[in-house]
């Protein structure tokens, strides 16, 4: 199976997000939360706003941080890309 290179912060659903190390369903479920109330990301650092992952121990939260991207004026690129 291939692995995860980059999952797109303002369309990734919870599945998508959980599928991230350090991620799990609590804090994918914080992030479509938090998007959906103050809306898009526009960059990846806001997520240090959000409540249970925020608080994530820093090393985590930018390992997280290297998995997202945030895709430019919603292009419709997929919304994980996988190494081959």
């Amino acid at each position: 199976m291939s692995d995860i290179r980059t999952v797109d912060l303002n369309n990734a659903d919870v599945e998508e997000l959980k599928a991230l190390k350090g991620v799990r369903q609590g804090r994918a479920e914080e992030i479509v939360r938090y998007r959906t109330e103050h809306g898009p990301f526009t960059d990846v650092e806001q997520l240090g706003n959000v409540p249970h992952v925020g608080n994530m121990p820093a090393a985590e939260l930018e390992a997280v941080k290297q998995k997202l991207c945030i895709r430019p004026g919603g292009a419709r690129k997929p919304r994980v890309e996988q190494d081959i």
